[in-house]
């Protein structure tokens, strides 16, 4: 089922690019819509922290969401956006950098002390369909990545392009791995 809808995720957004609808170019359309599927993503992931009993699923959980605005605030160029200083500094830069690098450490460090429950959290969650669906969107954003470093004898705006269509692909196969997830909690 995820690959039917990359498959046909792919051929919407190459039917809005081939009649000009859409264009892949930093901030335009292709950006805006995975920046709102990693919000979606974050919220549905935030639900399930709230609903979860145990601590440590919320833990695992949360350190999704934080995946979902790390692919959100690498997509967003917030201080382009007219936000108040504090948000900007917080959205862009060195701010981001240094509040997302605490936030992944103190993951890291709860980690390190509860890295067998996590562990077995991690595998059965990764063994459902929410978690095969996120390592298909992994998979998506790894082919991108050298698309971004013009690795290949393509024209720009090509590249440009389909780095964007395999990153729109990641982003909604990200939301619906938090659906599915959402959909299976324990309440």
């Amino acid at each position: 089922m995820p690959l039917g809808v990359a498959l046909i995720n792919t051929v919407i957004w190459v039917v809005l690019y081939q009649f000009q609808w859409v264009t892949p170019e930093e901030n335009g359309g292709m950006e805006n819509v995975q920046a709102a599927e990693m919000l979606l993503s974050t919220f549905f992931f935030l639900v399930i922290v709230r609903s979860r009993g145990e601590r440590l699923e919320r833990v695992f959980f949360s350190s999704l969401a934080l995946l979902c605005v790390t692919f959100f605030l690498r997509e967003v160029d917030i201080e382009k956006l007219g936000f108040n200083p504090v948000i900007t500094w917080l959205g862009s830069g060195f701010g981001r950098n240094l509040w997302l690098g605490v936030a992944w450490l103190v993951f890291l460090l709860i980690f390190s002390f509860h890295a067998r429950k996590l562990c077995k959290i991690f595998l059965t969650w990764l063994n459902s369909l929410a978690g095969r669906t996120m390592l298909l969107a992994g998979l998506f954003f790894i082919l991108a990545w050298p698309l971004d470093k013009n690795v290949f004898p393509i024209s720009r705006l090509s590249a440009q392009f389909y780095e964007e269509l395999l990153e729109l692909n990641a982003s909604i196969l990200m939301l619906l791995s938090s659906c599915f997830s959402f959909l299976t909690r324990k309440e």
